[in-house]
């Protein structure tokens, strides 16, 4: 079973967060599209993150990091044998 956790949550000018998670092997997660200037960056701390991005697949490894515009469909997921752990922070811009 898949674990995720806020850690920290700010106003940045607009909703800054910071999550903890954890994909088992074979698990995944899908996240619908942001509002347009939604970045979110993510860093493994453990296994290895298929990030999957309007339908382009990125690999990222153990201390590896990714940053990317998610106004578009993304999927977090573990195709390893091991867990995969990251910390992921989202930005979405103030609404106008």
């Amino acid at each position: 079973m898949y674990k995720r956790q806020l850690l920290a949550g700010a106003e940045a000018p607009g909703p800054l967060e910071m999550w903890e998670w954890r994909l088992m092997p074979g698990e995944s997660s899908d996240s619908d599209p942001h509002p347009a200037g939604t970045v979110e960056l993510v860093h493994v701390t453990a296994g290895e993150l298929t990030l999957t991005v309007d339908g382009a697949e990125h690999r990222v490894p153990t201390g590896a990091s990714a940053s990317f515009e998610a106004n578009l469909p993304h999927t977090y997921g573990n195709r390893g044998e091991v867990p995969m752990e990251m910390i992921m922070t989202v930005s979405v811009p103030p609404v106008q």
